[in-house]
């Protein structure tokens, strides 16, 4: 079902800047995501290769939950896809059902 890519791609999380600041000083680690609404399920979600585009993200929630984001700001990593599910992959498209 999934195939090893050889793809390392730039991601980018929106979060707090005070909770960048505290991965990038190596005193914490990013949280694994675990909500109702994760569409794809528990873990790390990431803009790919687009900056902007998380820390529109960022600034979203902090209007949704100000208490959670102060000030909006944005983790970049690098990321090796490893055995993943491409959903841009028109392969992998007939793995996918409706339930």
């Amino acid at each position: 079902m999934y195939t090893r890519s050889r793809n390392l791609v730039i991601g980018f999380h929106g979060c707090d800047r005070s909770v960048r600041d505290e991965i990038i000083a190596g005193k914490s680690f990013m949280k694994r995501s675990n909500n109702d609404y994760d569409w794809l399920g528990n873990g790390f979600y990431f803009w790919e290769n687009n900056l902007s585009r998380a820390l529109i993200f960022a600034g979203e929630k902090r209007e949704r939950e100000p208490n959670k984001i102060k000030e909006s700001d944005v983790v970049g990593a690098f990321i090796d896809l490893g055995y993943c599910l491409d959903l841009l992959d028109a392969s992998f498209l007939s793995l996918l059902k409706v339930s």
